[in-house]
């Protein structure tokens, strides 16, 4: 028996709906924050769908759209499917043109509910939506195109589309554009912020984009503080003055309240000595630089770890010199046990310890873990529109957590590992890769058709058909073999994504070219465009600085920089530091995750990698605008 559009709404989560005799009721609630469709709306849904039984055709179908799209206002999965239940096999053709643009704007929703960006921006930018008289239609296309580009990670487009929707908003709709303006400006790297600054002619954009430059530079407090004062001075009735970003309210409480003292932890001595130095070395640097240009800075005291059998002996000397505030330990060990211990002040590691345990109020961890990049590889690929990965990574307790971050994260993004292929030396790359591509398995098949036929058959062997890219735990050394040995066994086409381990710093175009086209996330002091002034010092002074340490340094400045920061992060969303090592958020369990930028390998040497650098929507052929095409 056909269902019909009233009994469709059914949902078991988020904005429930139960459409019968007793009209409407909201049941249990999503826990993800979404707030359900307020009780008018719901009432609307009804109405529309009650009236769509008993109307004619195309008075039908419009009535269908338009309950669709308003319940996908309430933008939860339950949501989703229903609106998709609803407009299952209509025919938008005949219907008025606001009707058929109400049905794109649909389609381009549903599409970003799925998270393929591409058919969202097909459907968002077709002739009817584009051509349609409805403001409300003309506003809801500016607000899809926004998301779908800031899902693409195109800040800058997804701000332009905000701006434009401004006007056609109401106030508690322009609240949402607001913080959804600041989110995109906060998302912009220096360059494209400096350049929208020069470029924009209006006002209030002109406000927003000041405001964020002056979050953008926060190596001092006391400073930052009084470029604000003087911004809200200048802008007195910009919407930011009214609505004040959460990361600027917090600014004189943390100048109050930040430590004095610090106590450095790190291995002088040993196996981590090196390291350890390089991490100091890093943050003295940011402290010097922060003293020479006037900063307040605190009393430091470096401690050697490597001198205490255990680390608890380590924060006794600290506490009992006066710290204030730690920042170590660097040894992952160690770092588990200071977890454990609850340390009275606060602290701030250099290495992460147990990241699925709970941690004392105080307790903050900040690495270089290659764990946050399997993740971001994850989420890049993802976004990028792949569905079907392949893993390589070595035999090794690094290869493991690598390994199984990315998977992690992709199967709670919604996808599937298709196989997964571990090597221990080069010996074996090739039977590795061969056993998780299976092309082999095409040739016997086409030995088999002659064995029944008698006859030779013309055959070009084939990997398997069922994996649209791969993902590469491995350093420099590894991946010079493993990405020749990929197209040896027809996977060349294979999209790689790797983590930042792929590159080892310094480029080498005569070693690394076996590298083309590998994909990674890498920070940004080992880019050239990194120009930050303090970079080019600690090179002069620090050869080792630009070798393999030159991550330890960016890490040492960025702890630096980041230890008055950690309130601010903790209480005020979406703040940010943009750091040496990446941009700085910290997560609900107080550990700094690391954004970075992404490059890939250009006749053996790393370039910026385009956004959204592959289009793929269902298809598993993509090309990279990087090398694919000049």
């Amino acid at each position: 028996m056909k269902q019909t559009a009233r009994n469709l709404i059914s949902f078991a989560l988020a904005s429930t709906l139960i459409v019968g005799c007793g009209g409407i009721k909201q049941v249990r609630t999503h826990g993800g924050g979404v707030a359900p469709l307020p009780a008018q709306n719901l009432a609307e849904v009804q109405r529309l769908l009650a009236e769509a039984e008993a109307a004619p055709s195309p008075q039908k179908e419009a009535l269908k759209i338009s309950a669709a799209n308003l319940l996908l206002q309430t933008n939860t999965t339950d949501s989703s499917q229903e609106a998709a239940s609803i407009v299952n096999g209509l025919n938008p053709q005949g219907l008025p043109l606001n009707s058929q643009a109400e049905y794109a704007l649909v389609k381009a929703q549903l599409a970003l509910s799925n998270n393929n960006t591409g058919k969202a921006f097909e459907w968002v930018d077709s002739p009817n939506v584009i051509n349609a008289t409805n403001p409300k239609l003309t506003k809801q296309s500016y607000q899809v195109r926004a998301q779908a580009y800031e899902r693409n990670k195109e800040y800058r487009a997804a701000l332009d589309e905000w701006l434009l929707a401004l006007p056609l908003l109401n106030s508690d709709e322009k609240h949402i554009a607001h913080k959804a303006i600041w989110r995109n400006l906060l998302n912009l790297d220096p360059n494209t912020l400096s350049h929208l600054a020069s470029q924009t002619g209006d006002q209030e954009t002109q406000g927003w984009v000041s405001l964020a430059a002056i979050v953008k530079k926060p190596e001092d407090i006391d400073q930052q503080i009084q470029a604000f004062q003087q911004w809200q001075q200048q802008w007195p009735n910009h919407p930011a003055n009214q609505q004040i970003p959460e990361a600027m309210r917090t600014l004189e409480q943390i100048a109050a309240h930040r430590p004095n003292k610090i106590a450095l932890l790190l291995p002088m001595t040993g196996s981590l000595g090196y390291a350890g130095k390089a991490i100091r070395d890093g943050f003295l640097a940011a402290y010097y630089h922060a003293l020479q240009n006037g900063h307040v800075v605190p009393e430091i005291k470096v401690i050697n770890t490597s001198k205490h059998s255990s680390i608890d002996q380590a924060v006794s000397e600290a506490t009992a010199q006066g710290a204030e505030m730690i920042v170590g330990p660097l040894k992952k060990s160690r770092v588990k046990q200071l977890q454990q211990l609850s340390p009275t002040i606060p602290t701030l590691t250099l290495n992460y310890g147990d990241r699925e345990a709970s941690a004392p109020a105080n307790f903050y961890q900040f690495g270089l873990a290659a764990e946050d990049e399997a993740k971001q590889a994850a989420q890049q690929a993802w976004h990028d529109g792949f569905r079907a990965p392949v893993i390589l990574a070595p035999k090794s307790s690094w290869g493991n957590r690598v390994v199984t971050a990315f998977a992690n994260e992709w199967q709670s993004l919604g996808g599937t590992i298709r196989g997964e292929g571990r090597f221990g030396g080069s010996s074996d790359y090739n039977g590795v890769i061969g056993s998780l591509l299976s092309p082999r398995a095409s040739t016997l098949r086409a030995h088999e058709v002659e064995q029944v036929i008698g006859k030779q058959i013309r055959h070009n062997p084939n990997r398997r058909g069922d994996v649209d890219m791969v993902f590469l735990a491995a350093n420099a050394k590894q991946g010079r073999q493993v990405k020749p040995t990929l197209a040896y066994h027809y996977g060349g086409d294979l999209p790689v994504y790797a983590t930042g381990t792929i590159f080892t710093g310094n480029p080498n175009p005569a070693k690394d070219s076996d590298l083309d086209g590998i994909m990674f996330p890498s920070m940004p002091w080992l880019s050239d465009h990194f120009d930050d002034p303090l970079k080019s010092k600690i090179i002069d002074t620090w050869d080792r600085s630009n070798t393999l340490y030159g991550p330890l340094f960016a890490l040492g400045i960025d702890a630096y920089r980041l230890y008055p920061r950690l309130p601010q992060l903790k209480t005020a969303e979406g703040t940010r530091l943009f750091g040496a090592s990446g941009s700085l958020t910290l997560n609900p369990y107080q550990q700094v995750e690391r954004t970075q930028p992404w490059f890939f390998f250009k006749g053996g040497k790393p370039q910026p990698m385009p956004v959204n650098a592959y289009q793929q929507e269902n298809n598993p052929s993509a090309v990279h605008y990087g090398f694919g095409q000049e």
